[in-house]
C-alpha cells in the first residue's frame, strides 16, 4: 500500500512538472498583439512589393486572395481569436486594424498609393505600438 501511495505521488508529481513545462513552452512562444501586428505589417509590405496584383485578385494556389488572409489575421487580432497570440490589442491598435481591413483595395494601385487607404493603415498599425 505505501509503494502505492508514493508511486501515486510521484506520478502526480511528474504530471505537474510536464503541465508546468507545456504551459511556460506556450506562454514562451506566444506573441504580443504588437508583435502580431508588426509581422502583419511585414507580410502586407512584402506581398505588395513582390506583386500587387496578386495579393487582390489571386493566391499563388489559387485557393483565395492573400488579401483575404491578411484582412482575417487582422480582424482575427482585434477579437483576440488568434491561437499564438496573448493579450489584448490596445483601443488604438485595434482602430487601425479595422482601417485595415476595411481598406477594401480594387486593383494594385490601390496597394501601393502612399497615400491610398491601404499603405495609411499600414502606417497606423505601426504607429499605434510603441
Amino acid at each position: 500500500m505505501r509503494r502505492r501511495t508514493t508511486m501515486t505521488a510521484a506520478a502526480v508529481v511528474l504530471l505537474g512538472a510536464a503541465a508546468g513545462v507545456a504551459y511556460t513552452m506556450t506562454r514562451s512562444t506566444a506573441e504580443t498583439p504588437c508583435a502580431a501586428a508588426a509581422a502583419l505589417v511585414t507580410k502586407a509590405q512584402e506581398s505588395i512589393r513582390k506583386d500587387a496584383s496578386t495579393i487582390v485578385f489571386k493566391a499563388p494556389d489559387g485557393s483565395q486572395p492573400i488579401w483575404l488572409g491578411m484582412t482575417a489575421m487582422a480582424d482575427g487580432l482585434t477579437t483576440g481569436s488568434l491561437e499564438n497570440v496573448e493579450g489584448e490589442p490596445s483601443p488604438k491598435l485595434v482602430e487601425a486594424l479595422y482601417e485595415f481591413s476595411r481598406a477594401a483595395p480594387a486593383a494594385a494601385e490601390d496597394l501601393t498609393d502612399p497615400d491610398g487607404k491601404v499603405q495609411l493603415s499600414l502606417t497606423h498599425i505601426s504607429a499605434a505600438c510603441p
